[in-house]
């Protein structure tokens, strides 16, 4: 009597989404973009992995599931290594961080993680791949972008050494087509290695029309009327000063300004922080009136983005550019760099700018859209939102899916 060979075992690393999900599983969902991903990668291999597999999870806080996930977890019976991390405490992650932080990877998590002898392991964590070797038969290594490496020499090449000491067992997935193509050029991957799934957005809560939670909320008694939006932070690579002085001059010239609201999950710092920013944004806004919003929900974004006039987008980088893509899917024009993954991301339908780092051209930019006729809004709208729609969460669930068979040498979902 033959015997069934053995499910090869495939490791998931989680911990980014489970300190998310500690705060947010049954509220609604994710307010940041890398535990979102995250997310969808654990569903798809957790609900329609393949079957030859045993999936197992690593994370280094306490497991979050939802019901459905419950139910296929004790019928896959995916066991989930907890790996000693740093409590979830603001003052000891701070103190906690950066060497104590790559010490607990390379000495605990890897070994950890070899003694299961994986035929797969599965890395979404920002740090990617512990360790100065391969810990799994193959490892799949998600890039979202290479920002750093650009900025910095000795970034690039500690990068490049890690992953050529990795080069015979190594696949990367890339969420953008220009992520995929940096990861070749700059690391020096072969191409076949590399894969790109491109992100998406929930298109049930990121949508023209408001969703009833929004309606239940009324959200949009803390917006002002008729305001450019911002999302992201103050860090130089989304380059808010620049459309900061752009606004001030669209509204130099404008007896009644438009007002700026400025939103994202990054936006909230410690209080110090946030009250010497305040008053920089003071100083520096001498026509502009603006409103902070600080880590809103999916909802709030989602009725941030309906009725914003315009989105600004001036980030000079971008790995992906999902604020771009949100804004779209709700109807939202849309103000950009031509560069990097947002030329992709923004398609035909958004107002794409040379340099972004010239608030002249963001002004002029965003005082097209401010000014444009109904029709040709609408016309733009509707081109947006059929650019939108072609990127969902399904389609990255079953690319991911199928870039595991194909790594794991298994037949792709019709038997072939």
């Amino acid at each position: 009597m033959n015997q069934q060979p053995a499910p090869a075992r495939v490791g998931l690393e989680i911990s980014g989404m489970l300190q998310d999900r500690q705060r947010h599983v049954g509220v609604g969902g994710f307010t940041t973009s890398d535990a979102r991903v995250t997310e969808h990668v654990f569903r798809a291999l957790l609900l329609d992995g393949p079957e030859e597999v045993r999936l197992e999870l690593f994370g280094n806080v306490a497991l979050h599931l939802k019901p459905d996930e419950q139910v296929r977890r004790r019928e896959r019976d995916v066991p989930f290594h907890r790996l000693p991390g740093v409590p979830d405490v603001f003052l000891l992650r701070t103190l906690l961080s950066g060497k104590f932080q790559t010490l607990l990877r390379q000495r605990v998590y890897a070994g950890r993680c070899a003694r299961r002898q994986l035929a797969l392991m599965h890395y979404t964590g920002a740090s990617g791949a512990w360790g100065d070797r391969p810990l799994a038969a193959q490892e799949l290594v998600m890039v979202c972008d290479l920002y750093p490496e650009r900025m910095d020499p000795a970034v690039l090449e500690a990068t490049r050494h890690r992953f050529a000491q990795r080069r015979d067992t190594l696949w990367v997935t890339a969420i953008s087509s220009f992520t995929a193509q940096d990861v070749v050029e700059q690391l020096g991957l072969p191409a076949e290695r590399v894969a790109s799934i491109p992100l998406a957005v929930d298109h049930a809560i990121y949508r023209p029309e408001p969703a009833d939670e929004e309606v239940r909320m009324d959200l949009t008694r803390r917006f002002p009327e008729g305001y450019v939006l911002f999302v992201g932070s103050f860090s130089g690579r989304k380059n808010f000063f620049a459309l900061a002085e752009a606004m001030e001059l669209v509204n130099a010239r404008r007896s009644t300004p438009v007002p700026l609201v400025m939103a994202g999950p990054e936006l909230g710092a410690p209080y110090r922080q946030r009250q010497r920013m305040r008053a920089r944004l003071r100083e520096h806004f001498r026509h502009t009136p603006f409103t902070e919003i600080l880590r809103p929900s999916d909802a709030e974004m989602a009725a941030l983005y309906r009725h914003a006039r315009v989105l600004v987008h001036p980030s000079v980088f971008e790995g992906f550019g999902l604020t771009v893509l949100e804004a779209l899917a709700c109807g939202c024009p849309v103000v950009c760099g031509r560069h990097s993954s947002v030329v992709e991301v923004g398609g035909a339908a958004a107002e794409f700018v040379e340099d972004v780092r010239r608030p002249e051209e963001l002004a002029a930019a965003t005082e097209r859209l401010l000014t444009a006729d109904r029709t040709s809004l609408a016309e733009r709208r509707a081109a947006g939102l059929a650019h939108a729609a072609t990127f969902t969460w399904e389609r990255f669930e079953q690319a991911t899916v199928a870039l595991h068979r194909r790594i794991l040498g298994l037949p792709d979902a019709s038997g072939r």
